[in-house]
């Protein structure tokens, strides 16, 4: 599955989820911005994806030491990475801890621009946002930052699943691949699906909004 779909299904997984327990403000906005992201980082095992091209040579370097669609794309190694994010978390401001935050939110972050056509020259202030906006969120995480790790890297997987190809799921037990074969990547039928993704976010997000306007105080005459 191509690298915008993926960013799309996160996207519409995140207003789902927002709009389903009525997360708090915050919360919501760091799903629909987190989650996106996220669903593009277990694609950090291959040097030239978005997430390997996000912090150019940083970035770069789990590429060089990972199997694509191996590690990254099993249980295991979504367990590996929401751990060291839920630990980093709790361990607070501690220098290892801020770093590791700060650079998978970056990473997430400057893929999840890159996916919707973001990065243009016209545009060059977002990604500088999006630097700036990792180093707060390093700074201030809370427990929604491994939930939206584990959910953007679990919707990556299953869209792995469905193309040809599939992911080793239950890898280092085994490395059978699980695939359910519906389609080939960048597919007429795959655009069909990100369309599908586009029209979910924008309404879960609208709901989402409308929501939450109505539960303000005061939003009523």
């Amino acid at each position: 599955m191509m690298g915008r779909t993926h960013a799309a299904s996160g996207l519409a997984v995140a207003a789902f989820v927002a709009t389903a327990t009525n997360a708090p403000p915050l919360d919501a906005l760091a799903l629909f911005i987190g989650v996106p992201g996220f669903a593009l980082l277990p694609d950090i095992d291959h040097p030239k994806s978005l997430a390997g091209r996000s912090l150019g040579g940083l970035s770069g370097i789990p590429g060089r030491l990972l199997r694509h669609r191996r590690e990254t794309h099993s249980f295991f190694g979504v367990s590996v990475f929401t751990a060291l994010t839920a630990v980093a978390v709790w361990a607070g401001d501690h220098w290892a801890a801020l770093a590791w935050l700060w650079f998978i939110v970056a990473v997430a972050s400057l893929s999840a621009l890159r996916a919707f056509g973001l990065t243009t020259r016209r545009s060059v202030w977002l990604p500088v946002a999006a630097l700036v906006g990792a180093t707060y969120v390093a700074a201030n995480a809370s427990w929604t930052l491994p939930v939206a790790v584990a959910t953007g890297m679990l919707i990556h997987i299953f869209g792995d699943v469905v193309t040809r190809g599939g992911c080793p799921l239950l890898w280092p037990f085994t490395s059978r691949r699980f695939q359910l074969n519906w389609f080939r990547t960048n597919s007429p039928v795959e655009t069909l699906f990100l369309w599908a993704f586009v029209v979910i976010s924008f309404i879960g997000i609208g709901s989402y909004a409308a929501v939450a306007y109505a539960t303000l105080p005061g939003s009523h005459p």
